[in-house]
């Protein structure tokens, strides 16, 4: 596993990767980053890499609802941190502005409802949390998942995202 850590750790391509997202926190459908958590050692590393984006995505929020209502709360708060922190990141720039505006437009309007079991509202989080990682992968996030990840070894990482976010982002501004 940390042969996986850090920057492009591998050399060529891998298969060809088809991603069916089963929650709506990660936007690991459209992004060359992804988190493995050792949880022998208790921790969490990043990796980032351009072999590991998907070719396909396919976006059915069928398949994120069966989460028990906490984790669609919190996955869905992580959602909308990505959109947010990704809106006010140094980095961003106008289309990526568009996305994350849209993104957080969305998912402040699906979210109750999602967690609710509201099929529309699900099918939102499903388009907004895809539209977050479309914007995020593009500028990277910030302070709160520069924190979240750390912690999230010892705890739910959603969960930290949601703690982090109102003290960190006033700081990003």
């Amino acid at each position: 596993m940390r042969s996986l850590e850090g920057l492009s750790p591998t050399n060529k391509p891998s298969v060809p990767i088809l991603a069916i997202p089963t929650t709506a926190g990660t936007a690991a459908e459209v992004t060359i980053n992804y988190v493995i958590t050792d949880e022998e050692k208790r921790r969490k590393f990043v990796c980032v890499d351009p072999h590991d984006i998907p070719q396909v995505a396919f976006i059915d929020a069928d398949m994120m609802d069966g989460m028990p209502p906490a984790l669609k709360a919190a996955t869905g708060v992580d959602a909308l941190t990505h959109a947010i922190e990704g809106y006010i990141t140094r980095g961003a720039w106008a289309l990526t502005d568009a996305l994350h505006i849209k993104a957080i437009e969305i998912i402040a309007g699906a979210l109750r409802g999602s967690v609710a079991g509201d099929k529309d509202a699900g099918e939102e989080m499903a388009l907004g949390q895809y539209v977050a990682g479309m914007g995020f992968s593009n500028v990277g996030l910030g302070l709160v998942h520069g924190m979240a990840h750390p912690l999230g070894a010892f705890y739910k990482h959603s969960t930290r995202c949601c703690e982090r976010h109102p003290v960190t982002a006033c700081h990003a501004l």
